[in-house]
């Protein structure tokens, strides 16, 4: 199938500035990128700050590991937990020997010696708390996280007289379609409730309508089931690309196996 100019299924899902490149999870601290072009290459644009543009080719796989500092591993400082990373490739003067590089910058990593090419970002890293990049599959471009538990929650709130923010910047890159899941729980007997997600200003400034809605929230001591929501959603900002509040306050009754909670998980997300 030919999409973006090149015949490989491959760059489905991903920016077209790379084509054939396939991610895996290697180690708690390490990725390998592996050719998966048609021809068995991969092929990725790179560009150094003169602004001339080369297309570089991947023959191998080469991996990147958050322990190693400079090509194949942290463009600078050490590895931190609850932290993402953007992965980039890198190649030397001659446009050859290339690398992948990880860094904290999604537009400006630090560049190591004698490799003044780089390229946009092409896959990202979620470290979480334990230091540990969490696992992944890469599905023709997209990362879907493979952990179970609450490995890839991003809230637990009960917020309700604003918007608050939800952080999802140490799950998903910049620039990117998420895959959220979302799930609400109202402890106290007989109030209802609801719960509303927005995503940009004008969701956010309308009374009525909003992106998302858990509506008629009603749940008890008893542990009833919340209402779940799964759902896609383009994050220009991942730091600050969603936003949530309830309806009213939500009552938060001690004790029970089922506390008032909205939470919501990130399952995946692709490089737009």
């Amino acid at each position: 199938m030919k999409f973006n100019g090149v015949n490989d299924n491959s760059t489905q899902g991903r920016r077209n500035t790379q084509s054939g490149c396939k991610f895996s999870h290697t180690d708690a601290a390490t990725i390998t990128m592996t050719p998966d072009g048609v021809d068995t290459y991969a092929r990725v644009i790179v560009k150094n700050q003169g602004g001339k543009i080369n297309s570089a080719m991947v023959r191998t796989a080469i991996t990147c590991a958050l322990t190693t500092s400079g090509a194949g591993g942290l463009d600078t400082g050490s590895e931190a937990v609850n932290t993402g990373y953007y992965v980039f490739l890198i190649t030397n003067g001659n446009n050859r020997n290339p690398k992948l590089l990880c860094s904290l910058s999604e537009t400006s990593p630090t560049l190591p010696a004698g490799y003044p090419f780089c390229s946009a970002p092409i896959w990202f890293i979620s470290n979480n708390g334990d230091g540990d990049i969490r696992e992944f599959i890469d599905v023709d471009g997209r990362c879907y996280y493979t952990e179970t538990g609450d490995t890839a929650l991003l809230t637990m709130g009960v917020a309700y007289s604003g918007w608050t923010a939800i952080d999802a910047s140490v799950h998903a890159p910049n620039n990117s379609r998420v895959w959220l899941k979302t799930y609400a729980h109202n402890e106290a007997s007989n109030d209802w409730n609801k719960i509303f997600i927005h995503f940009n200003d004008s969701d956010a400034s309308d009374g009525t309508y909003f992106t998302i809605k858990h509506g008629n929230t009603i749940l008890s001591l008893s542990g009833n089931p919340g209402t779940q929501f799964v759902f896609e959603h383009g994050l220009v900002t991942a730091a600050t690309g969603i936003y949530y509040k309830w309806g009213t306050n939500p009552e938060v009754n001690p004790g029970g196996s089922f506390p008032t909670n909205f939470s919501m998980w990130i399952k995946g997300w692709t490089l737009k």
